[in-house]
């Protein structure tokens, strides 16, 4: 299982072209990913880790067409660079500056001002349970 730890500040480098930090390219390690949105954030997965996560086999039907239905294969290329899907790209309604994060088991693509606000509330929810 993969590890996608920290938090990157990046530009894209072309249209829907971002160049993955050093660690989660050497996490990724040549393997397939599997990008997908969720609430306008982009997720990346390994292929590995999406087929355990997901345990497709065991879920019904319409979970699995909308699961499948908002996902899209991948590959860095040879610079490290990931494609983003176009659809994707509108569904995120990213602007220049990203942030890609570690959340354990896949690394999401935020909008770096979007992410500056969901930090600042994560971080006053935390305190506040203190």
């Amino acid at each position: 299982m993969s590890m996608f730890l920290g938090q990157f500040e990046m530009k894209f480098v072309g249209v829907g072209r971002v160049v993955l930090p050093k660690s989660l390219r050497e996490e990724i390690n040549g393997k397939k990913l599997v990008l997908r949105i969720e609430e306008e954030v982009i997720e990346g997965y390994s292929r590995q880790d999406w087929e355990s996560t997901f345990k497709l086999e065991e879920r019904i039907l319409d979970e699995r067409r909308l699961i499948f239905s908002a996902s899209y294969s991948a590959e860095l290329d040879h610079q490290g660079r990931l494609v983003i899907p176009a659809t994707l790209l509108e569904l995120a309604k990213l602007g220049s500056e990203i942030v890609i994060i570690g959340v354990g088991d896949h690394f999401e693509i935020w909008d770096k001002s979007r992410w500056q606000e969901k930090l600042a509330k994560l971080k006053e929810e935390y305190e506040n349970l203190s």
